[in-house]
């Protein structure tokens, strides 16, 4: 048999890679468009549009789950207070001219005042203890009477001059007494004041959210010359709104 010349075996070797590639090609190609027609004959439908927030949003909370939430109302401001006046919480009272208003020392103390003249000086302070008060009126009377010595041994509840009247729809309960003022310095205290003529001007004011307490003591001449401007304050109280 004749053998084909040397240079067609040459062309013949070099073209099998070339046609190997061809068909791997060719098959890799018919298998792509197959794998995707399947693919695309499989693949589910699009997902449904979601509702949109406003129909999503029912118009009532779901049964079970309570009426909507509401916000609190917000906190009415305070009653406004006229110029020279001062808030004592649930009263407004009116100082007179002169009186020296201090900060507050305690948490018990609602308003306190210097007062001074030539004779000496005073100091008037307004208690609230919140609703239920500090007790009776007889019973603070009481206490009151318990803080002054008399010259002449008497109990002080005897020559103490009570009076009672109605401010602004408040009962108002004034006391005056005077003598050796010999109270603790605070309550508890073993240490007690000792001024040997003292005077003290008090009042229990019942208003609608407890009772107030106003006391003023000091020098027996200056406490008797506020007297009035303690009366003008009582009668200047009113409560807010």
């Amino acid at each position: 048999m004749r053998q084909p010349p040397t240079d067609v075996l040459s062309r013949r070797v070099q073209l099998w890679p070339r046609l190997a590639f061809t068909c791997l090609a060719t098959c890799f190609l018919v298998g792509s468009i197959s794998g995707l027609a399947c693919s695309k004959q499989d693949a589910p439908g699009e997902p449904p549009t979601a509702p949109s927030a406003e129909k999503a949003t029912p118009a009532e909370p779901p049964p079970g789950h309570g009426a909507a939430k509401t916000q609190a109302p917000p906190t009415p401001a305070p009653a406004a207070v006229p110029e020279g006046a001062t808030s004592l919480g649930g009263l407004i009272v009116e100082a007179p001219s002169g009186w020296i208003a201090e900060p507050v020392s305690s948490s018990m103390r609602r308003g306190q005042w210097k007062i001074k003249d030539d004779a000496g000086e005073a100091e008037l302070v307004v208690y609230y203890f919140g609703q239920a008060g500090a007790g009776t009126v007889e019973r603070n009377l009481e206490r009151w009477y318990g803080q002054f010595q008399q010259a002449d041994g008497k109990p002080t509840r005897e020559v103490a001059e009570v009076g009672e009247k109605t401010v602004a729809g408040m009962k108002v309960t004034r006391v005056s007494v005077g003598g050796r003022y010999v109270a603790a310095v605070r309550p508890g205290a073993a240490e007690k004041h000792d001024v040997p003529d003292a005077r003290m001007l008090a009042a229990i004011v019942e208003a609608p959210d407890g009772a107030y307490y106003f006391k003023m003591v000091g020098t027996a001449a200056t406490v008797e010359a506020a007297a009035s401007g303690f009366d003008a304050m009582l009668a200047s109280m009113r409560t807010p709104g």
